[in-house]
């Protein structure tokens, strides 16, 4: 689940709003467990831009392969990641799109 790379003028343009956001998902020694991909997705249902936070612990990886795995699980694209932050995007569907037309 994939999602595609992302516009480099894109890019550019989340960073800048991700300046702002505080952390919403938060990532302990545990790693990428089952319940922090239901709360980012629950997140990127409703936001599209979400910062998570990798809590400094023992032998936990770089914050940036731990985004990337959680890009991977929940189809969202990598935006950025600075020290024990990263920048998740999803488009939210559209829910016109689900709709029958009959």
């Amino acid at each position: 689940m994939t999602a595609p790379s992302l516009p480099s003028s894109e890019r550019a343009h989340l960073r800048g709003r991700g300046q702002r956001l505080k952390p919403t998902v938060f990532i302990g020694r545990e790693g990428p467990s089952d319940g922090v991909i239901r709360k980012l997705e629950e997140e990127l249902m409703a936001h599209e831009l979400v910062k998570i936070r990798v809590l400094p612990g023992e032998g936990l990886r770089e914050t940036g392969v731990v985004a990337e795995i959680l890009a991977e699980a929940t189809g969202a694209s990598f935006v950025q990641v600075i020290g024990h932050n990263a920048l998740l995007y999803r488009e939210r569907p559209d829910e016109d799109s689900d709709t029958d037309e009959t």
